[in-house]
């Protein structure tokens, strides 16, 4: 029987117990170390982030202010445009109103001086220059305008009254209105008084359904030794 071989170990637990301690207090310093490079590196990303952030609130505060200045801009060109645009506006209706009157005023000096010119060869009263002009809705009333002359060499003044009479259709039956039928109660006839001329304006108000066709003014002075008739007919552009 060969001879066994025995083996023999030497045990020696505390040396490895220590050497397990040292390689734990290795572990637990590097994990320190690192954990206090990771704190260091966290302070310095914090410290930049914070930096970072303060320039952005700056640069988001500066931007406000410049939007703020650059709407108050807008809004003061809007305004002056505004105003400079309601300024043209009421230029230009002023100038077309002044266009307008300064076109009514050359027909009114055509008008008289048509009359005048009438006038001077004429010593007899006579009625010139009927107008009608449309007030409202067509058929409603009318507002007109006639010439009362009498020669413009004429030293003596004449007084009277001046009756109208408007001649048309109603539902298709002849029709006549006359004094207060037209212009009211109260209104048989225009006074006038005059030397050379008198300009006579007034209403002329109709029942719905009437259709003028012509108009007829009788004037008499009162001492009855002037007498003036004319028919017009009614102006197709009156309606």
């Amino acid at each position: 029987m060969p001879p066994v071989a025995v083996v023999i170990k030497n045990h020696r637990p505390v040396r490895k117990l220590f050497a397990a301690v040292l390689g734990i207090g290795f572990l637990v310093l590097a994990a320190y170390g690192l954990y206090g490079q990771g704190q260091r590196s966290a302070g310095l990303d914090f410290a930049s982030l914070s930096a970072e952030r303060d320039e952005l609130s700056t640069a988001v505060a500066t931007l406000r202010g410049q939007k703020l200045e650059q709407d108050e801009r807008i809004a003061i060109l809007e305004r002056a445009q505004q105003i400079e645009g309601n300024a043209s506006q009421k230029a230009q209706e002023l100038f077309q109103g002044l266009q307008q009157r300064n076109l009514k005023l050359r027909e009114e000096v055509t008008f008289f001086r048509s009359i005048v010119s009438s006038a001077a060869n004429n010593k007899n009263l006579s009625i010139q220059g009927f107008v009608a002009t449309p007030m409202g809705s067509a058929g409603s009333g009318y507002q007109y305008r006639i010439v009362l002359t009498r020669g413009l060499k004429s030293a003596r003044v004449v007084a009277g009254g001046l009756k109208v009479v408007v001649v048309g259709e109603l539902d298709g039956k002849p029709t006549r209105l006359a004094g207060e039928s037209l212009s009211g109660p109260g209104n048989k006839s225009l006074p006038f008084r005059f030397r050379d001329f008198q300009k006579i304006s007034g209403v002329l108000n109709f029942p719905v359904g009437f259709v003028p066709l012509r108009i007829e003014f009788r004037a008499l002075d009162k001492a009855k030794r002037w007498r003036a008739e004319k028919v017009f007919d009614w102006p197709h552009k009156a309606g």
